[in-house]
């Protein structure tokens, strides 16, 4: 009798729906952070057949299929995210690496102008990953111009101090890429 009253106050399925769509999310994260990506994904998969309008499901699920090396897939589910929100900023961010990772330079940009220009948190790194579209793009002053924005906006930083150093190789040796992408959005030098 009580579990019947919860539900009619709840409405019809409504209160359940959330509250498994609810539990389908906190065990992806779960998977995640151990590094079972595959069924993190998965989970949240279950989580958004639950409640379609979930942001963090769908933010969730983008950064596990990036893990996974899946970018299509990430760029797919932050694209959903932007359908909900479309000034989710970190949302913005990552579909621009997903983009890089594709290969799709020029389309990036302007996720990571957006992300930026949202959150002071993100104008750093995105500038950095702006000026790599463009060295990508074959824009090689206007990349190292725009690394230079990037150390402008805290010179203390490591990515600053890593953006100097990229910048003083590229003009060494014109055309080499000594970093990799990682997603937190951290850089390896190849030595």
């Amino acid at each position: 009798v009580f579990f019947v009253l919860v539900t009619s106050a709840l409405g019809p399925a409504e209160g359940l729906a959330e509250e498994t769509a609810r539990s389908w999310f906190l065990r992806g994260k779960e998977l995640s952070e151990s590094g079972q990506y595959q069924k993190a994904a998965q989970a949240f998969q279950q989580a958004i057949q639950m409640e379609p309008a979930s942001e963090e499901a769908y933010l969730h699920l983008g950064n596990s299929y990036f893990e996974l090396g899946s970018y299509d897939a990430a760029a797919d589910a932050f694209r959903h995210v932007l359908k909900i929100n479309p000034s989710h900023s970190t949302a913005l961010f990552y579909l621009g690496l997903s983009l890089i990772q594709q290969k799709k330079y020029a389309e990036s940009i302007s996720y990571f102008e957006k992300s930026g220009a949202l959150d002071s948190d993100f104008k750093q790194l995105s500038l950095f990953y702006i000026g790599e579209a463009q060295s990508e793009l074959g824009n090689l002053q206007e990349a190292s111009e725009t690394w230079r924005q990037a150390i402008k906006v805290n010179p203390s930083t490591d990515i600053a101090r890593k953006t100097g150093t990229l910048i003083k190789k590229l003009t060494q040796e014109k055309g080499t890429k000594p970093w990799t992408l990682s997603m937190s959005a951290g850089m390896e030098y190849d030595d």
